[in-house]
C-alpha cells in the first residue's frame, strides 16, 4: 500500500459517497482489494450491504454509522488487527453474532 488512498469504490446500488471507499480503508474496515473490487461491476458497498440486509451480521462501520453505535473506528482497527481479524469489520460481525447467540441486543449501545 505505497499510495493508500489512490482509486476509489463505486457502489453498483446507490453510486453515493456511502459506496466511495479509499484503497486502506477498504481494506482495513472491510477486508476487500480495490483492484477486486473496481473489476467488479456488481459490487455492493458496506453500507447498501447493511441496508439491503444482504449479511445478517454485517453492518457498515464507517464513521458516521459507527458513531450512531458509539463505536470507536481508530480503536476497533488496532484491536481487530492485534486479535488476529482480517479487518474491522469481521471483527465487529463476530462480536454481534456472538452477542446475538448470547441473547446481548445491547453490544453497541
Amino acid at each position: 500500500m505505497d499510495q493508500p488512498c489512490l482509486g476509489m469504490t463505486d457502489c453498483s446500488i446507490c453510486h453515493s459517497s456511502n459506496g466511495f471507499l479509499c484503497r486502506e480503508c477498504l481494506k482495513n474496515r472491510y477486508g476487500e482489494e480495490l483492484e477486486e473490487v473496481r473489476a467488479n461491476k456488481e459490487w455492493i458497498c458496506p453500507h447498501c450491504t447493511e441496508e439491503k440486509g444482504i449479511n445478517p451480521y454485517w453492518f457498515c462501520n464507517r464513521l458516521l454509522c459507527l458513531k450512531k453505535r458509539n463505536i470507536a473506528l481508530t480503536v476497533n482497527t488496532f484491536k481487530a488487527r492485534k486479535m488476529g481479524y482480517k479487518s474491522v469489520a469481521h471483527m465487529l460481525m463476530d462480536q454481534l453474532q456472538g452477542a446475538v447467540k448470547g441473547g446481548d441486543d445491547k453490544l453497541f449501545g
